[in-house]
């Protein structure tokens, strides 16, 4: 299981505005509830595999999370950075599904996230705290389609900023249908 969070920007009339919240965070959330026919989105919003887990019920959430990890991969991925000499990474992306009748259901997506930041919040309910992030979206791809080859290859250039920090990449296929999750994969950036 890889988390990522997704900063919405539905609450910056508060007075706070998120610096790493975007519009089409947003929309991927109100995106994310149609897979359950949810009639709002609320932040914390927990999805997984495209269900709604309201407030991360670890109860109700670790069955599934432990029957995900029992099934067989219906997509095979790649991920590769590559550091270049003027300081900007090469991220190399790479998809193909398993079974042929996923071809036409499956979206991909390429996420970009960053650990250990820190915002100060000088507005709204949580005036005056630090709060804490990690796994936050900073970059977001897709969807992208297979091409008719079953295949899927992209080269993102990265600026040279994301080089050090604690950050990574995922690659995710999805099920544009229902928001299941296919498969993914994770590559921290090491330096």
């Amino acid at each position: 299981m890889i988390p990522l969070a997704f900063h919405v920007n539905y609450w910056d009339y508060i007075g706070w505005k998120d610096r790493f919240s975007k519009a089409e965070y947003s929309d991927s959330q109100r995106k994310t509830a149609g897979f359950t026919s949810a009639s709002f989105v609320y932040t914390p919003q927990f999805v997984f595999d495209g269900h709604d887990f309201k407030e991360a019920d670890t109860s109700r959430l670790n069955q599934p999370v432990s029957a995900s990890q029992k099934l067989v991969s219906r997509a095979y991925l790649k991920l590769n950075a590559i550091a270049q000499t003027n300081g900007e990474i090469t991220l190399k992306a790479g998809a193909q599904v398993v079974n042929p009748a996923d071809i036409n259901i499956t979206d991909i997506f390429i996420a970009i996230y960053e650990n250990k930041l820190v915002s100060f919040v000088n507005a709204g309910e949580n005036n005056g705290r630090d709060l804490k992030h990690d796994y936050v979206m900073r970059n977001f791809y897709g969807a992208y389609q297979l091409n008719n080859k079953n295949e899927f290859i992209k080269n993102i250039t990265l600026k040279p900023e994301s080089k050090g920090r604690q950050a990574g990449a995922v690659i995710f296929v999805q099920d544009s249908k229902n928001g299941e999750i296919l498969q993914s994969l994770q590559l921290p950036f090491c330096c």
